[in-house]
C-alpha cells in the first residue's frame, strides 16, 4: 500500500510540474483516464514541493557563486492587466535563473522604494550581497540613485546600465531626426494601407 502512495505522489508531482512548467491553471485540471491532483494539490502542497525544490536549486548555485561573483539583473514590465511587475533574476557562469517577482503596482517608484526592493532582494539569501558584484537595471533616475545608495551600503556591488534600454533609447532619439521620422512616417502609412487593403 505504501508503495502506491509513493507512486500516486510522484506521478502527482510529475503533473503538477507539466502545469507549473507550461503556466496551466491548476483548476483546467480534466483527463478522463488518470485521476490527476486536484487543484487544491497543484496550487498547494505540489507547487510547494517545486519551490523548495528551486531553493535547493539555488542553494547549490549559491556555493559557487564565491568564486565568479553574480550580477543581479531587474527587468520591469507591465502586465495586460496594467499591473507593474519588477522581475529579478542572477546572472552567472553557467546561466540566469529567476529570483523572485514583484509586483510594484500602486507604490510610489522613487529611488528609496527601489532601494528597499534590490536590498529586499539581496538580503533574501544569507550572505548574498558578498557574491553579488553587479546590478543591472534600466537608466532610470529613480534605479540610478537607487543603486547609488546601495553601493554606499556594500562597497563591492557597481550600477551596470542595461545595454537594450540604452540601445532604445538612441533609437528613439534617432527617430526623432526629421529625415528619419519622415521615414517613418512613410513606413507606418504603408503599413496602414496594407492593412486597410487585406481588410
Amino acid at each position: 500500500m505504501a508503495n502506491i502512495k509513493v507512486r500516486a505522489m510522484k506521478m502527482g508531482r510529475a503533473i503538477s510540474k507539466f502545469f507549473h512548467y507550461n503556466q496551466i491553471p491548476p483548476n483546467a485540471e480534466v483527463v478522463p483516464i488518470v485521476k490527476p491532483p486536484s487543484t487544491y494539490g497543484i496550487g498547494g502542497k505540489y507547487r510547494d514541493m517545486e519551490v523548495d525544490d528551486y531553493w535547493r536549486y539555488l542553494e547549490d548555485q549559491f556555493k559557487t557563486w564565491e568564486e565568479y561573483g553574480r550580477t543581479l539583473m531587474c527587468d520591469g514590465w507591465t502586465s495586460n492587466n496594467r499591473r507593474h511587475i519588477i522581475n529579478f533574476m542572477a546572472n552567472y557562469v553557467t546561466g540566469i535563473v529567476f529570483v523572485s517577482s514583484v509586483d510594484t503596482s500602486g507604490h510610489r517608484m522613487d529611488a528609496q522604494y527601489f532601494y528597499s526592493l534590490i536590498d529586499d532582494t539581496l538580503c533574501m539569501v544569507k550572505n548574498w550581497h558578498k557574491y553579488v558584484v553587479a546590478i543591472v537595471t534600466n537608466n532610470a533616475a529613480n534605479f540610478k540613485a537607487a543603486t547609488k545608495k546601495l553601493h554606499e551600503k556594500h562597497k563591492s556591488i557597481i550600477w551596470v546600465s542595461c545595454a537594450a534600454h540604452c540601445i532604445d533609447l538612441v533609437l528613439e532619439d534617432i527617430g526623432k531626426l526629421d529625415d528619419v521620422r519622415d521615414t517613418i512616417d512613410e513606413g507606418k502609412m504603408v503599413t496602414f494601407l496594407n492593412i486597410t487593403i487585406k481588410s
